[in-house]
C-alpha cells in the first residue's frame, strides 16, 4: 500500500486526471475501476473521479510494490547534465523564460538520443521529481528554433499560462529571414497536421484548424526580407508553412523552403532555419501584470545578414 500526501502542486485536479499522470502506465478504465473497488482511497473514503482533491489530502492506493511500480516506472533515458546552454530572459518563483539556442530539442521524443532544454531546465531548477508535477513549457520550437521560451515552475503557474496560452492571449513574435521581397500582410490558411512513421509533415488544407499569421518588414536585403511574424495562432511550424506558401519560404528551412536558396546560404554560414523567438507578452499568472519578454537574435543570424550587407 502506497501513502501519499498531497501538496500544494497536487490540489485542486480531478481525481482521475492526477491519477493518470501519477499511475501513467494505467489506462483510464483500469483508473476507474480501481475506484470503484476501493483500491484507491481519499482520506479513507472511496471517492469519484471528479472527486477534486484538496491540500494535505491522504491518496492511499492499495496495490503491492511491484504493481505500483509497474503502472508507474520512469522509462525515459536519464542524462548527465554536465553544462547549461541557455541564458535566463525572466525568473520569479513562478516561472523562468529562457532563451533556448538552436540546435538543442526542447523536448525528448523518439530518435532523440542526447539530453533535450528540458532536461537543461530541471537540472537549473534543482528539480526533485514528486507525484506528478515538473516544471514544464508553455511554449515549443523547433530544434532549428532559436529563442525565448516560458517554463511553469508551480502547477498554478503552469495552469494559468496554458489557458493563456490556448486562448490565444499569448503575444508570440518570431524573426526570420524569408526569401523574396515583402511588404506586409496576413496570411490566413488552415493548416493539417500529417504523419508519416517518426516523421510528419504541415500542410495546407481546408480541413484543418484555422491558422493565421501577420508578418511586417522589418529590412529588405537586396533580394530577401527580415520579417517580424506574429502568431495569432499557435499551430505546429505554422510561420513556416504560411510564409513557404505566399511563396517567400524561411532561409534555410530544409523541410519548407527552397533548396537552391538553402544551398547559398550554407555558404555564409548559416547551418540551420533563420527563425528566431523574439517577443512575447503574456500576464503573469499570479498578479496578472503584463511581462513582455525580448530575446535579442543571435550571433549566428547576426553574422548572415552582416555577410549580406557586404
Amino acid at each position: 500500500m502506497k501513502k501519499l500526501i498531497l501538496g500544494k502542486n497536487e490540489s485542486g485536479q480531478r481525481t482521475d486526471k492526477f491519477l493518470r499522470k501519477l499511475l501513467w502506465k494505467a489506462s483510464l478504465s483500469q483508473i476507474y475501476k480501481l475506484l470503484r473497488l476501493g483500491k484507491i482511497k481519499v482520506n479513507s473514503k472511496k471517492v469519484k473521479p471528479e472527486y477534486f482533491l484538496k491540500l494535505n489530502d491522504e491518496v492511499k492506493i492499495f496495490l503491492n510494490d511491484e504493481q505500483y511500480q509497474e503502472l508507474t516506472s520512469e522509462e525515459r533515458k536519464k542524462f548527465k547534465i554536465s553544462k547549461i546552454n541557455f541564458s535566463i530572459l525572466y525568473e520569479d518563483k513562478d516561472l523562468l523564460v529562457v532563451d533556448k539556442p538552436a540546435g538543442l530539442s526542447t523536448h525528448g521524443a523518439s530518435g532523440i538520443k542526447s539530453h533535450t532544454l528540458i532536461d537543461e531546465v530541471l537540472h537549473y531548477l534543482n528539480f526533485v521529481k514528486n507525484l506528478t508535477f515538473r516544471p514544464s513549457f508553455i511554449n515549443r520550437l523547433d530544434k532549428g528554433t532559436s529563442g525565448a521560451l516560458i517554463v511553469g515552475k508551480t502547477f498554478e503557474s503552469l495552469k494559468h499560462l496554458n489557458k493563456q496560452m490556448a486562448n490565444n492571449e499569448i503575444t508570440k513574435c518570431y524573426i526570420a529571414l524569408v526569401k523574396g521581397r515583402v511588404k506586409s500582410g496576413i496570411v490566413d490558411e488552415k493548416l493539417l497536421k500529417t504523419r508519416l512513421g517518426h516523421e510528419f509533415k504541415v500542410k495546407l488544407s481546408e480541413e484543418g484548424k484555422e491558422s493565421v499569421t501577420k508578418y511586417n518588414l522589418i529590412k529588405n536585403y537586396g533580394d530577401y526580407s527580415l520579417i517580424e511574424a506574429e502568431l495569432l495562432t499557435g499551430r505546429t511550424h505554422q510561420i513556416r508553412v504560411h510564409m513557404a506558401a505566399i511563396g517567400h519560404p524561411i532561409v534555410g528551412d530544409d523541410s519548407y523552403g527552397d533548396e537552391k536558396t538553402n544551398d547559398e546560404f550554407k555558404s555564409l554560414g548559416l547551418r540551420r532555419q533563420f527563425l528566431h523567438s523574439h517577443k512575447l507578452i503574456f500576464k503573469h499568472p499570479k498578479n496578472r501584470k503584463d511581462i513582455e519578454i525580448i530575446s535579442n537574435l543571435p550571433d549566428d543570424l547576426k553574422k548572415v545578414l552582416d555577410k549580406l550587407v557586404k
